[in-house]
């Protein structure tokens, strides 16, 4: 990231699979938050970034719904958030599922209409109090490895 962007100091965080990006100079923090606003899809991280452009006096751009499906078509987003949330299990020793758990069914509605509709599936998860993205069928499957490839993971499942 540091040579991407060409300043700040990037070190990782103790504890967790994170880096943090530490910069004093206003020009470089307005420049960050042109980078990533209108790109966060959770609405964790939008509600950050629009708490972050409200202090630095910016105004918080919100992706549209066909902006985020393009994301997450087009671009590695949804491996990085795979890698991050994702679980692949195998069940009944012949059945993969790919599954997503998240608390907010937001998200998991927007990657279902990124994807198809028919080859997924949302379900409520009573015993934690989630909801998860299942993708249960072979053609199902065989398009998420195939994105997969495409762009690639950086985890072990």
């Amino acid at each position: 990231m540091c040579n991407v962007l060409g300043y700040g100091h990037i070190h990782p965080r103790t504890g967790v699979n994170a880096y943090r990006i530490r910069t004093a100079k206003k020009a470089c923090i307005l420049d960050l938050l042109q980078h990533v606003n209108s790109k966060l899809l959770t609405l964790d991280k939008q509600i950050q970034v629009f708490n972050i452009c409200k202090k630095w006096n910016i105004s918080f751009i919100s992706s549209t719904q066909v902006e985020a499906i393009n994301i997450i078509r087009n671009t590695a987003w949804l491996s990085g958030f795979f890698d991050a949330e994702g679980s692949l299990v195998i069940h009944n020793k012949v059945t993969l599922i790919i599954s997503i758990p998240q608390k907010d069914r937001a998200i998991l509605d927007l990657i279902n209409s990124a994807l198809d509709p028919e080859r997924c599936r949302i379900y409520s998860n009573t015993s934690d109090d989630t909801f998860k993205l299942g993708i249960f069928n072979r053609e199902g499957i065989r398009l998420i490895l195939k994105r997969f490839i495409t762009f690639k993971l950086h985890t072990t499942k």
